[in-house]
């Protein structure tokens, strides 16, 4: 019955459109309609606010333009604008009530406050960052542990996410899911939202964008997957319960897994609204999966159906109202923009079949139709209210200035030409678009700005914003470790120093030391070179047979397993013991009292990360609780980073609460340390790691994966992640911190 149901629903919903696709044609066949269009960008083109600086919308985008209009006093009103657009297109709300004004008015202020750049450099490490911004966000709104669950789906998606789906930014878009049903919970629930419930959802829901709409249009399925897909999530929908597809791989059985979580978790929160929210639901798959063959009616129904179901999903109601031209509206931007691009990918869209085929999809000109809806939803649907008409034309407007810096003026001259060839009545509307096109007029936009933003940010692993300093900085570390090389013993020492790694204690130290110490390299060399005998002699112990029995360390045979010796093995680590001490107590350009205390803390500290060795041992062969594994790598993780950072600052004289702080970091970032190399090892290969994998459930180690699951490894992560994070914010120019702690996270050996 259920199945009918749905099934009758999508072909209410069909007819729904054509009668909305009917009125927009007529309107389009009306010269009047783009005449008046024509006019009202010219009145608006005269009070548009002009800018006396570079235009482009990139930096409109950009944290500059952000300063810019804080150090002004204009920033406030750009944020009202477009949180107003936002309400509007996204919550259908009418701004002309007073409640709606009220809350567009204090979210402006608030974001005003946190948008605004602090003169304190103090405050830029962790500004810069968005999900680190969410995360205090969250904590203010008590939903902490539902951000920390999201930091730890969003990780392990973009661990599972193949390439060709990564570059669709599904995961971008899913983020914005999560940030339109907040929003959306706090417009219809104030103070009194559940934010933890929100974030979930919006989780579960944003998923349809990298594993269900992005999936679609990539190539990453087999002809016989993309049918088996197709019909396990039809099944899944026309069913209310999730269907596994025949055709198996390991990419969608985690699909399925995590859309499993999805039904479950929105049958929970929904309850009797549930069928109702699957009949939208199902109208947006048959819509995606255009099956139909009415490619209009199929984009009208899926570009609304996806704010609908957003709004349900708080409210527990499913209206259409304004969502099926404001759906229209924005594909048809995304079209316009994406031609290339979906022409690359074989997406035939209207725009896609005008430009490159010169011929119209069933009969419809999809550029007088894009103007046709303006229209439509100024003068009709809003009834041209002018704070609306404003945003709306200007958004239009903005759309075009992209299009208009992506192609260059001659190719997007030829491009409009393409898209108003045999349309007389486009002229007037033409030449008005161009004419403001050329001005220097501010066209920014908030959530634009966010996207841009956290695009970046999600690439990071891959730029690397650090990456070339921090290869400077290993290189000058690689040569500056080996040991004389006088007998066996040291040259033993060098095989061991020179297996390379990260130096990761070694170049935070120096990170450190630079940038907050004013320290130049040749100054803390000692400290780096003390740090990494003493790590380099710690890891010839760990890699014995009498304690980790690994063979390879960094794709190269383990000490002992070179010298065909343990006690060999075992002399040239405490001879590197024995090289630190004596490199330490030669650090004469020091004042004599901050080097006497340097060494009776690293002397403290060595004997916290022998007695955390030896927990470790202990604890073979038994499972142990969260606390246990945690005070494990507090010793001995933890202490070793904590010593890269604390020698440096009691040796420069730092205040104690520098020192506490600096601490507080390590021990957060010595616990995730040790969290990711147990995901690593469970997650990587032997080629990636360097050292053989899966080590760690061989030896029946316990480990934060086997105590928690991988899930809560990696909510334990981030929980750890946040606070290295949060604890740094307060330590001038401590920038190179959060983002070392960033790369730690995303590691991948």
């Amino acid at each position: 019955m259920a199945n009918q149901l749905r099934m009758q629903g999508f072909a209410n919903a069909q007819d729904q459109a054509q009668l909305f696709l009917t009125s927009l044609l007529a309107l389009s066949q009306q010269p009047q309609t783009f005449s008046s269009l024509a006019e009202a960008i010219r009145h608006w083109r005269k009070n548009a606010p002009k800018v006396s600086f570079a235009h482009q919308l990139s930096f409109f985008n950009s944290p500059a333009f952000i300063k810019k209009l804080a150090q002004e006093k204009k920033l406030k009103h750009y944020l009202q604008d477009s949180i107003s657009y936002l309400f509007v297109r996204d919550l259908d709300l009418d701004l002309n009530q007073a409640e709606v004004a009220s809350k567009i008015d204090t979210l402006a202020e608030d974001l005003a406050k946190q948008l605004s750049p602090s003169n304190d450099p103090r405050t830029t490490a962790a500004n810069t960052d968005m999900m680190t911004q969410g995360f205090l966000w969250a904590i203010k709104h008590q939903a902490e542990s539902a951000f920390i669950w999201l930091s730890a789906k969003i990780y392990r998606l973009k661990q599972e996410l193949p390439e060709a789906l990564a570059e669709h930014q599904g995961l971008r878009k899913l983020l914005k899911v999560v940030a339109g049903v907040l929003m959306n919970s706090w417009q219809s629930q104030g103070d009194a939202a559940d934010f933890d419930q929100a974030i979930r959802l919006g989780y579960y829901y944003g998923l349809t964008y990298p594993l269900i709409d992005d999936l679609q249009d990539s190539q990453v399925l087999t002809p016989a997957q993309q049918q088996s897909f197709d019909q396990a999530l039809e099944a899944s929908i026309l069913t209310g319960v999730v269907h596994k597809p025949t055709e198996q791989t390991p990419w969608l059985t985690y699909v399925f897994d995590e859309l499993a979580e999805a039904f479950t978790f929105i049958q929970q929160q929904q309850g009797d609204h549930f069928e109702a929210f699957l009949d939208q639901a199902y109208i947006f798959l048959k819509s995606q999966q255009q099956t139909s063959g009415q490619l209009w009616l199929d984009m009208i129904n899926k570009s609304s159906r996806s704010r609908i179901l957003a709004d349900a999903l708080v409210s527990n109601q499913v209206q259409l109202g304004n969502y099926q031209y404001f759906g229209l509206f924005n594909q048809l931007h995304d079209d316009l923009k994406d031609v290339e691009l979906d022409y690359q990918e074989g997406n035939i869209t209207p725009f896609v079949a005008l430009i490159y085929h010169n011929q119209t999809y069933q009969g419809i000109h999809p550029y007088k139709l894009y103007w046709a809806l303006l229209h439509h939803l100024i003068y009709h649907c809003y009834r041209e209210d002018p704070k609306i008409k404003q945003l709306l034309i200007k958004r239009c407007i903005n759309s075009h200035k992209s299009l208009l810096e992506r192609l260059g003026k001659e190719p997007f001259l030829q491009r409009l030409q393409q898209l108003t060839q045999g349309c007389p009545e486009l002229d007037e509307l033409q030449q008005a678009l161009l004419t403001t096109l050329e001005m220097p007029l501010e066209m920014a936009w908030l959530d634009k700005f966010f996207s841009t933003q956290l695009q970046e940010q999600l690439q990071q692993d891959k730029a690397g914003e650090l990456k070339q300093r921090i290869e400077g900085i290993q290189a000058q570390i690689k040569n500056l470790l080996p040991l004389p090389a006088d007998n066996e013993l040291e040259e033993a020492g060098n095989y061991s120093l020179a297996a390379g790694g990260k130096y990761f204690r070694g170049v935070l130290c120096t990170l450190y030391s630079q940038d907050c110490l004013n320290l130049e390299f040749a100054a803390i060399a000692p400290v780096i070179r003390f740090i990494e005998y003493m790590h380099t002699a710690s890891l010839i112990l760990d890699d014995k047979p009498s304690q980790d029995n690994s063979d390879l360390r960094r794709g190269q045979p383990t000490l002992h397993q070179h010298l065909q010796s343990e006690a060999k093995a075992e002399i040239a680590a405490v001879n590197l013991i024995f090289k630190a001490v004596e490199v330490h107590a030669g650090m004469g350009i020091f004042k004599a009292e901050n080097l006497l205390a340097s060494l009776e803390y690293a002397s403290q500290l060595s004997q916290k990360i022998c007695h955390g060795q030896w927990l470790d041992l202990d604890s073979q062969g038994k499972t142990l609780s969260l606390e246990a594994l945690e005070e494990i790598s507090l010793k001995k993780t933890a202490y070793a980073i904590e010593s890269a950072l604390v020698l440096p600052a009691i040796l420069a004289g730092q205040p104690k609460q520098q020192l506490a702080r600096l601490k507080q970091y390590a021990h957060h970032l010595g616990i995730a340390f040790q969290i990711k190399d147990d995901l690593l090892d469970v997650e990587a290969d032997n080629a990636t790691l360097g050292k053989p994998a899966q080590l760690d459930q061989q030896n029946q180690t316990s480990t934060f994966v086997r105590c928690l699951g991988r899930q809560g490894a990696t909510e334990q992560l981030y929980r750890h992640y946040y606070q290295a994070i949060e604890a740094v914010r307060e330590i001038p120019n401590s920038q190179a911190l959060v983002q070392i702690a960033s790369w730690l996270v995303e590691r991948q050996n």
